[in-house]
């Protein structure tokens, strides 16, 4: 228990994070606004809920305020159980393993904040906001 209470008092000392919540077995995160700068452009993504299984160590996002024409989760996720870390998957399922929460939540925002890879295009199909 007081592991746990240091563990979620380290994840809500990270920036973006707005609240945390226990769900049974799921650790619910919500963010502010996730932005990703793109050929110096910024766009907004939107804000999201993390999902993280404590057993299983699997991670599932929703986006609560998606700006794309057609409400998708991020450019980098397939569905929203299936999401391509790049090259954070490692680490990010490291940390998992070792229930390192407040470092895989680091890792997470880094990625969804990232454009690199096969689907940078897809970035610029979301709302380009002002610096």
């Amino acid at each position: 228990e007081e592991w746990y209470a240091q563990e979620f008092e380290r994840i809500l000392k990270i920036p973006l994070i707005r609240a945390l919540e226990i769900r049974g077995s799921q650790l619910v995160i919500h963010t502010d606004t996730i932005v990703i700068l793109f050929r110096g452009f910024r766009y907004d993504i939107g804000r999201f809920l993390i999902t993280i299984e404590m057993g299983s160590g699997a991670v599932y996002l929703e986006n609560l305020t998606s700006t794309h024409p057609q409400r998708r989760c991020h450019p980098y996720a397939y569905t929203n159980d299936r999401f391509c870390w790049g090259a954070l998957s490692d680490s990010i399922h490291e940390a998992l393993k070792k229930r390192e929460y407040a470092v895989a939540i680091v890792y997470i925002l880094q990625a969804m904040q990232t454009a690199e890879g096969d689907a940078v295009h897809r970035v610029k199909e979301w709302k380009e906001v002002e610096a």
